[in-house]
């Protein structure tokens, strides 16, 4: 692949052609410090620092990390600082993505263009329980150059193999806002019923106009814990109260009521068997009573 043939010539801002995905019982946040974990970090090599051995050009990935099937004829990008693998963000031979920025963590990141889409991902540590609730967080790089510096983010997907025409979108991690610095995002949503058969976390770039070329760095998905902090603020209080009460439908009902949002039914069953119901209550009282 040559440097003069990819998205390093001007594109087209005023098409855009990604179209964001209908995403499954999923619900976007801005990155807060009071949404718990539980459990390790299921992504490999999160900070995309491990890599095959030294190797520059365009379309490479990080160890762990694949080009998504059907893979487009240009792929997705590493960047190094340390001019050991993939692009090197200063090098004044190709056009000025990052000039003068560094990785947010080590010495590297990956970017994606919205346009084809390039689309990236990895088979998981272990795949996600269904119903189980859970959080994925990035920090993303909004690229300098005027053609492709727009507002973009990542849609999310599960996959049942490296390919993305059979993936299911879970949720969207929200686009940037200028490209300044790095800025974190997060998503929380609910794994599907078939999550456990999706081992492939797939990451799909979109543009909220034109086209985009964001960056990606230090990535991670947690489980939720489930401590009675319904709405995710660090405490458990009446707040959370009346959300339990909102979402409150009996044994076996594993659909949420009207009033309950998905995420905040997840979080509700603390007994962890796909309901909410006075078992759950009990629970949640002791908590609260705490």
């Amino acid at each position: 692949m040559m440097l003069q043939q990819k998205r390093f010539l001007r594109a087209d801002p005023g098409k855009n052609v990604m179209k964001k995905l209908n995403l499954f019982c999923a619900a976007t946040f801005v990155a807060s410090a009071a949404v718990a974990a539980v459990g390790p970090n299921l992504v490999r090599n999160p900070s995309f620092e491990l890599v095959p051995g030294p190797q520059e050009g365009q379309g490479l990935l990080p160890t762990f990390w694949e080009q998504v099937e059907p893979a487009a004829v240009l792929n997705a990008d590493t960047w190094s600082t340390d001019g050991l693998y993939g692009l090197h963000p200063d090098n004044p031979m190709i056009s000025p993505h990052y000039s003068g920025m560094s990785a947010d963590d080590g010495v590297r990141w990956v970017a994606a263009w919205s346009a084809i889409p390039e689309v990236f991902g990895q088979q998981l540590t272990a795949p996600l329980i269904p119903g189980r609730p859970y959080r994925i967080e990035a920090s993303l790089l909004q690229s300098q150059r005027s053609d492709v510096s727009f507002p973009g983010g990542y849609d999310v997907l599960l996959a049942e193999s490296p390919s993305y025409l059979t993936a299911v979108g879970v949720v969207s991690l929200p686009p940037t806002i200028s490209a300044d610095d790095w800025e974190e995002k997060l998503g929380l949503f609910v794994a599907p019923i078939d999550a456990d058969q999706r081992p492939w976390l797939v990451f799909r770039p979109y543009a909220e106009f034109g086209s985009a070329y964001p960056g990606m760095d230090s990535v991670a998905l947690h489980e939720l814990e489930r401590d009675g902090d319904i709405d995710l603020d660090g405490d458990v209080d009446i707040d959370d109260f009346q959300l339990f009460i909102n979402c409150l439908a009996g044994p076996e009902i594993t659909t949420p009521p009207a009033s309950c949002d998905p995420i905040s039914f997840a979080l509700a069953d603390l007994v962890g068997d796909a309901d909410v119901d006075l078992a759950d209550a009990d629970i949640f009282m002791t908590i609260l009573g705490q």
